[in-house]
């Protein structure tokens, strides 16, 4: 059985550079993301990208723990594209 339907799609390879810089630089940010039936808001630093199981994710400095396609927009950036194969 093909259980690729379920593993989301790859952000925007450029939104991906912009969370690797953002990780590097220490630099405080807005994140807004999905969670539940609801969207949070998290200000602080971004302190590692990992991926697990398929799936990517962004590890808060106070380690919440994200999945990279529950994230809506950090600061003015918007997170709706993918990344094309």
């Amino acid at each position: 059985m093909d259980n690729s339907s379920d593993i989301p799609k790859p952000i925007s390879c450029d939104l991906y550079d912009h969370l690797e810089i953002w990780s590097m630089r220490q630099q405080v940010i807005t994140i807004t993301y999905k969670e539940d039936d609801r969207t949070s808001d998290y200000t602080g630093k971004i302190k590692n990208l990992v991926t697990k199981d398929k799936i990517e994710y962004l590890i808060t400095d106070k380690d919440i723990v994200i999945p990279l396609h529950h994230i809506v927009k950090i600061e003015d950036l918007v997170f709706d594209s993918s990344c094309a194969f």
